[in-house]
């Protein structure tokens, strides 16, 4: 009945607020679309076809052939995608059964990578070029960190699967991110709407909801040792925006968002101890 009421009270207040800031509400839907239709979908519409078709006609066997390392096809197509895409990948890949449960659960906590161009340009206009650089290397090398504490030792095999026609593989392709690109951007509406009714005084929590946002909220704090903490928690958390879409996205496989959550933790701590490393030697 206590945990009823407190959803109650919540939800009365999130309608006050609907009415009380209607118009602020209003601009962020409409800048959100924008973020959307500019940056978003433009990056992850053709890479989730082009993925798609990749893994069909089996580059990530032939890539593990050539680099003995099965883990080289999702950390490139996630470093060039970003996510939620590294979560798509993953997923794809067990579900044809080119990798299993156990390996699809080490690389979907060892691939979270968010846009180099993204990163640059927002942490670009506060911090120096040096300090972008390091949080931007220090952030990617912590995938690799993990990825060599959570491997398994033992021989991993990358499965040649049956390639279908490409017609196919492409029309479904385009019929099955219809609905994860309208799931991703009703996240970001709703957690950008959220992100602007946080009081004044909680603004650095926007970047537990959304990156941008707390990004956003740093340049005002300008380069300063809390800033780039922030920056870092920030950037390898990823955003409650995103880990919701890469929570529906595992909808329904074996990957386990909850390895994936705690994974986030690890990032955070090995991307501070990579980032006081890197300042020191260089």
């Amino acid at each position: 009945m206590k945990r009823n009421i407190i959803i109650y009270i919540t939800m009365f207040l999130m309608v006050y607020f609907l009415f009380t800031n209607m118009e602020v509400l209003r601009g962020s839907v409409s800048n959100t679309g924008c973020l959307f239709l500019n940056n978003v979908l433009p990056n992850i519409l053709p890479m989730f076809i082009i993925s798609k078709l990749l893994i069909n006609y089996n580059l990530p066997y032939y890539l593990s052939l050539i680099t003995h390392c099965p883990y080289s096809y999702i950390f490139m197509s996630s470093l060039l995608c970003g996510s939620p895409s590294s979560a798509i990948i993953a997923k794809d890949m067990l579900d044809k059964e080119i990798i299993d449960t156990e390996n699809a659960n080490v690389y979907i906590m060892c691939s979270f990578f968010l846009n180099p161009l993204f990163l640059s340009s927002m942490l670009g206009s506060f911090l120096t070029r040096k300090t972008t650089i390091l949080i931007i290397i220090s952030s990617y090398l912590s995938n690799i960190i993990l990825y060599l504490f959570l491997r398994n030792k033992g021989h991993i095999k990358i499965v040649k699967t049956k390639e279908e026609r490409f017609i196919k593989v492409f029309i479904e392709s385009i019929n099955a991110s219809t609905s994860v690109l309208i799931m991703i951007f009703m996240t970001m509406v709703v957690f950008n709407m959220m992100s602007i009714l946080v009081p004044k005084y909680l603004k650095g929590f926007r970047g537990i909801l959304e990156v941008t946002g707390g990004l956003n909220y740093l340049k005002t704090l300008g380069q300063s040792k809390v800033s780039i903490v922030l920056s870092l928690i920030y950037i390898n958390f990823g955003g409650l925006c995103i880990l919701t879409q890469i929570k529906e996205i595992l909808e329904g496989s074996k990957i386990m968002f909850s390895n994936f959550l705690i994974s986030r933790f690890y990032h955070i701590i090995c991307s501070i101890i990579l980032y006081l490393v890197l300042s020191l030697v260089f």
